[in-house]
Protein backbone atom coordinates (compact mmCIF):
# COMPACT_ATOMS: atom_id res chain seq x y z
CA UNK A 1 0.00 0.00 0.00
CA UNK A 2 2.58 2.17 0.50
CA UNK A 3 4.28 1.58 -2.55
CA UNK A 4 0.99 2.60 -4.46
CA UNK A 5 0.89 6.10 -2.38
CA UNK A 6 4.09 7.08 -3.27
CA UNK A 7 3.79 6.23 -6.57
CA UNK A 8 0.73 8.39 -6.78
CA UNK A 9 2.58 11.35 -5.25
CA UNK A 10 4.84 11.07 -7.94
CA UNK A 11 2.52 10.89 -10.43
CA UNK A 12 0.62 13.68 -9.25
CA UNK A 13 4.24 15.83 -8.86
CA UNK A 14 5.07 15.36 -12.74
CA UNK A 15 1.34 16.13 -13.79
CA UNK A 16 1.69 19.35 -11.29
CA UNK A 17 5.37 19.94 -12.88
CA UNK A 18 4.21 19.84 -16.48
CA UNK A 19 1.69 21.88 -15.61
CA UNK A 20 3.54 24.81 -14.47
CA UNK A 21 5.81 24.73 -17.49
CA UNK A 22 2.86 25.08 -19.64
CA UNK A 23 1.45 27.89 -17.86
CA UNK A 24 4.59 29.29 -17.10
CA UNK A 25 7.23 27.95 -19.39
CA UNK A 26 7.16 30.32 -22.37
CA UNK A 27 7.31 33.26 -20.46
CA UNK A 28 10.49 32.11 -18.37
CA UNK A 29 12.23 29.58 -21.34
CA UNK A 30 11.71 32.35 -23.85
CA UNK A 31 11.78 35.95 -22.38
CA UNK A 32 15.19 36.79 -23.97
CA UNK A 33 14.13 35.36 -27.68
CA UNK A 34 12.82 37.57 -30.15
CA UNK A 35 9.05 38.71 -30.53
CA UNK A 36 6.72 39.42 -33.27
CA UNK A 37 6.36 42.97 -31.72
CA UNK A 38 7.86 45.84 -33.77
CA UNK A 39 10.50 47.96 -31.98
CA UNK A 40 9.65 51.32 -31.03
CA UNK A 41 11.97 54.26 -29.77
CA UNK A 42 15.72 54.71 -30.96
CA UNK A 43 17.94 52.27 -31.54
CA UNK A 44 20.80 51.91 -29.48
CA UNK A 45 23.10 51.42 -32.27
CA UNK A 46 23.21 52.39 -36.08
CA UNK A 47 26.06 51.97 -38.42
CA UNK A 48 25.91 53.35 -42.25
CA UNK A 49 27.07 50.75 -44.47
CA UNK A 50 27.05 52.85 -47.21
CA UNK A 51 29.60 55.20 -46.04
CA UNK A 52 32.95 54.06 -45.82
CA UNK A 53 33.49 54.70 -41.90
CA UNK A 54 30.32 52.15 -41.27
CA UNK A 55 31.91 49.90 -43.57
CA UNK A 56 35.38 50.04 -41.93
CA UNK A 57 33.64 49.79 -38.69
CA UNK A 58 32.75 46.07 -38.91
CA UNK A 59 35.88 45.64 -40.92
CA UNK A 60 34.02 44.49 -43.62
CA UNK A 61 34.01 45.69 -47.86
CA UNK A 62 31.93 45.84 -50.62
CA UNK A 63 32.24 43.10 -53.07
CA UNK A 64 30.43 43.25 -56.93
CA UNK A 65 29.91 41.25 -59.76
CA UNK A 66 28.07 41.64 -63.13
CA UNK A 67 25.24 39.11 -63.56
CA UNK A 68 24.01 37.49 -66.42
CA UNK A 69 20.94 35.55 -66.67
CA UNK A 70 21.62 32.46 -68.77
CA UNK A 71 19.64 29.53 -70.61
CA UNK A 72 19.84 25.88 -68.43
CA UNK A 73 18.36 22.21 -68.59
CA UNK A 74 15.95 21.35 -65.96
CA UNK A 75 13.21 18.51 -66.16
CA UNK A 76 9.49 19.21 -65.84
CA UNK A 77 7.14 18.01 -63.70
CA UNK A 78 6.91 14.30 -63.69
CA UNK A 79 3.93 12.28 -62.58
CA UNK A 80 4.97 12.64 -58.65
CA UNK A 81 4.68 16.39 -59.03
CA UNK A 82 8.67 16.29 -58.82
CA UNK A 83 10.89 17.32 -61.65
CA UNK A 84 11.73 14.16 -63.13
CA UNK A 85 9.74 14.66 -66.28
CA UNK A 86 10.79 15.82 -69.90
CA UNK A 87 14.12 17.58 -70.29
CA UNK A 88 12.92 21.87 -70.75
CA UNK A 89 15.07 25.05 -70.62
CA UNK A 90 14.65 27.44 -67.80
CA UNK A 91 16.39 30.80 -66.66
CA UNK A 92 19.38 31.10 -64.10
CA UNK A 93 22.07 33.33 -63.15
CA UNK A 94 25.34 33.74 -62.63
CA UNK A 95 27.84 33.78 -60.51
CA UNK A 96 26.21 31.81 -58.18
CA UNK A 97 28.30 33.89 -55.05
CA UNK A 98 28.40 30.54 -52.83
CA UNK A 99 29.71 28.44 -55.66
CA UNK A 100 33.28 27.81 -54.47
CA UNK A 101 34.45 29.38 -58.20
CA UNK A 102 33.22 32.37 -57.35
CA UNK A 103 35.39 35.24 -57.77
CA UNK A 104 36.37 37.12 -54.38
CA UNK A 105 39.29 37.84 -55.13
CA UNK A 106 39.33 41.50 -55.39
CA UNK A 107 37.48 44.19 -53.82
CA UNK A 108 34.92 47.11 -54.42
CA UNK A 109 35.52 50.80 -53.64
CA UNK A 110 31.84 50.93 -52.73
CA UNK A 111 30.76 52.14 -56.49
CA UNK A 112 31.72 48.83 -57.73
CA UNK A 113 34.92 49.61 -59.14
CA UNK A 114 38.14 46.88 -58.09
CA UNK A 115 40.68 48.80 -56.24
CA UNK A 116 43.19 45.29 -55.50
CA UNK A 117 43.13 42.44 -54.00
CA UNK A 118 41.62 41.31 -50.86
Amino acid sequence: MNSHKSTSIVILLIILGASLYVVFGPRVTHATAGSNEVPTGKPEASIDLASSSGVALIKGDWRYSDTKIIEVDFRGPGQDKQPTGSPVKTYDYTPHAGGADFDRCWRSDGRGRRVGAA
